[in-house]
């Protein structure tokens, strides 16, 4: 495995840098640019690779009292969707969650002593996670997320 150099580890961190500011609230190009102290060419190569990924996405411009309207820059609820499992002695717990947190889907279960009612409530769970995914794409899994891909 390649030890990485100072400029890559640099460019992972400014990426993460931006994304987590963009987490925290949309931003433009330009505010990025403030509040990282990156220049706004570093900040576009940046934004441009993570909306070729699309890890985010290009809002509405924004009206300004001058110059050009600044495009605010949101993280896309589809690019990833984050499953958590609590497994317990008396039974389970099953959340699923778009990478902004919306809670799509909510399961849970005591042991059950009926097979038949098991097994439709593990097809109800299959056939939810599997709605997510569009005819034409497929799922990939990293970790615990789940992303779309084409």
């Amino acid at each position: 495995m390649n030890k990485p150099n100072n400029s890559s580890l640099m460019k992972a961190q400014n990426r993460s840098l931006c994304l987590s500011l963009i987490r925290q609230e949309p931003l433009s190009r330009a505010e990025l640019a403030r509040k990282t102290g990156l220049t706004r060419a570093a900040v576009s190569i940046i934004v441009d690779g993570l909306l070729n990924e699309g890890v985010i996405i290009e809002g509405d411009a924004v009206k300004s009292l001058n110059g050009r309207h600044p495009t605010l820059l949101h993280l896309n609820p589809t690019a990833f969707y984050i499953l958590g499992i609590d497994i317990l002695r008396d039974g389970w717990l099953l959340v699923l969650t778009d990478f902004v947190g919306n809670n799509n889907f909510l399961t849970a279960s005591t042991v059950l002593h009926h097979h038949s009612r098991a097994k439709a409530q593990k097809k109800q769970t299959s056939r939810k996670l599997m709605s997510l995914s569009q005819p034409q794409k497929n799922l990939r899994s990293t970790s615990m997320a789940i992303r779309k891909t084409a």
